[in-house]
């Protein structure tokens, strides 16, 4: 008896995979074959215009040769909580809200490699302690073993004293941070492959008025302060945007946007809340405390908040060509052109 693994892509770019096991039959296959590793045996050929690689072992323990690993980790974990949005969308405060609740432990943006309070918990400290090379994670298996490895670490880290829930906010811009070599453009990304395996619980986070989250980004690189933003902190300088610059981000928004909206559709481990809605008054959107806390079977005594502010003051006020940007970016930002607004949460 022999296992048989099939791995190919359908009209949408996601990996499938198959487990058949049944007796080995050639005859009516025309097929190439080629030892690879151990018993394992590498075939090629064309199944309705389909590129198949079936690999054959006679050993369920030569799985890890196989180029997508079988994503899994230890069932003692519970699901972390993941917030995944845009730059500028307000996962830091659903991040900080939710952490309020004192269920969780928020370990901030892990990807991100300078300005994270707790960089010594991220990923990019964790490869450096442990002196992880960039060759060690050029295929799948290597991937696998790195992020599960610090996957696990974080556990331990959430779990030192009371036990908490691990809590990471994941930016769109990072989340590529680890992946084999080998992939397609628009492949979904390996963290989000191996976090969905998990299988992780999400909160995909966008912004309705895309304008308004570019410009944000440009007033707090320029100014230099990214949260509880005052009119104190512009002071007398004045803020002018390159509008090809701003144009081309929301253009690239706009692209990652439908491309999560297929990879991260709404189930019932992923609630997709808009920026606009996340909070009433200070409390966090009541919808939003209850999908965590069905999810995690608790109760919050109290309603979450976060612990930065909305910026003050109007956009309007703070850049020169505030209105000529705005006006030249309302077709580009359309919500003609963005599957998340069609979206419904389960």
């Amino acid at each position: 008896m022999f296992i048989i693994f099939i791995y190919y892509w359908d009209d949408i770019h996601n990996r499938v995979s198959l487990t058949w096991k049944f007796p080995l039959y050639f005859d009516f296959l025309d097929v190439k074959l080629r030892k690879i590793r151990g018993e394992v045996v590498l075939l090629n050929f064309t199944l309705s215009n389909l590129a198949v690689c079936i690999v054959l072992t006679a050993d369920a323990s030569m799985e890890k040769w196989v180029s997508t690993p079988q994503f899994t980790v230890s069932s003692d974990f519970e699901s972390p909580l993941v917030v995944c949005g845009f730059q500028r969308s307000g996962t830091t405060a659903l991040a900080s809200a939710i952490a309020s609740s004192g269920c969780f432990e928020n370990f901030g943006e892990v990807f991100q490699t300078a300005g994270n309070p707790r960089l010594h918990v991220s990923f990019f400290k964790f490869v450096q302690d442990k002196n992880i090379s960039l060759a060690s994670v050029a295929d799948y298996d290597g991937a696998y073993d790195v992020l599960k490895g610090y996957i696990e670490f974080l556990y331990s880290s959430a779990n030192d004293g009371v036990p908490l829930v691990p809590l990471f906010d994941i930016k769109v811009n990072y989340i590529r941070a680890l992946a084999p070599f080998y992939s397609y453009p628009s492949e979904k990304p390996f963290v989000l492959q191996f976090l969905q395996s998990f299988p992780a619980n999400f909160l995909f986070v966008w912004r309705r008025d895309l304008v308004d989250q570019v410009l944000s980004e440009e007033i707090a690189r320029q100014v230099g302060v990214w949260h509880d933003l005052t009119m104190d902190d512009i002071g007398e300088r004045t803020i002018s945007v390159d509008l090809d610059a701003v144009s081309q981000r929301v253009k690239l928004i706009v692209d990652a946007e439908n491309l999560f909206a297929d990879w991260m559709p709404a189930t019932k481990r992923c609630f997709h809340i808009c920026y606009e809605d996340m909070f009433a008054g200070d409390d966090l959107n009541s919808e939003v405390v209850s999908f965590v806390e069905e999810r995690y079977s608790f109760k919050a005594v109290e309603g979450m908040r976060p612990r930065i502010m909305k910026n003050m003051g109007e956009k309007s006020e703070m850049i020169a060509n505030y209105d000529r940007i705005r006006e030249s970016l309302l077709e580009i930002s359309s919500p003609d052109h963005r599957k998340l607004l069609k979206i419904k949460n389960l």
